[in-house]
């Protein structure tokens, strides 16, 4: 009886993986990095290149200076991280809380929730953000003109522009929608024993 050797083994298995289905999937990832690198890697290049009067060129980063010495850019980046970190700080204990709902327990409506964050997902920003606006602008947004109608409200509740409200766009437009989706796959591959025996394991 012929015994394979470790070489024979190695080749086979590059053999096996050199399919057209590999090819093409490596052919498409190269050319998608290509198209997404390439100009990242441009900008920052042609971020660093300064030019003289006379057309000759060196390196060095005043452009960024410039930009950096904007009046209100920095309070304008502080913003952004605020914003980032808390529409993430709310979303995440959210979409957890959903996934384990729906990937651990029999609670109703399990598929119309999957379908509203997939949804939610691919739904296009812009209108959504538009309809919000709709909705809560401060002057003409549909919900303040309504409380001032009925109610005399005379300084306008909800302000779609402001801090919490440009938060609660993250929220509902993607913010909560992609969580849900990437942690429901992880807690259904979760075995279910761990979680028998943490409950043989529970003391009370």
């Amino acid at each position: 009886m012929a015994i394979a050797r470790p070489q024979d083994v190695a080749d086979r298995s590059w053999v096996r993986l050199l399919t057209v289905q590999n090819i093409a999937c490596t052919v498409l990832f190269g050319v998608a990095a290509l198209l997404i690198l390439y100009p990242i890697a441009l900008l920052i290049l042609n971020g660093f290149t300064l030019k003289n009067g006379a057309g000759q060129t060196r390196f060095g980063y005043d452009l960024w200076m410039q930009t950096w010495r904007q009046p209100g850019l920095p309070a304008a980046v502080l913003n952004s991280f605020k914003v980032v970190g808390a529409s993430t700080t709310i979303s995440l204990p959210v979409a957890l809380v959903l996934a384990w709902l729906a990937t651990r327990t029999d609670m109703p409506g399990k598929s119309l929730l999957s379908a509203c964050c997939w949804i939610a997902f691919f739904m296009p920003v812009l209108p959504v953000v538009l309809g919000w606006i709709l909705l809560f602008d401060p002057h003409a947004g549909i919900v303040n003109r309504y409380l001032k109608a009925q109610f005399g409200v005379i300084e306008p509740i909800f302000n779609i522009y402001s801090f919490w409200g440009i938060v609660f766009c993250h929220l509902v437009t993607k913010s909560i929608a992609a969580k849900y989706i990437f942690l429901v796959p992880a807690f259904r591959n979760i075995s279910a024993t761990i979680e028998e025996s943490s409950h043989i394991a529970d003391p009370v």
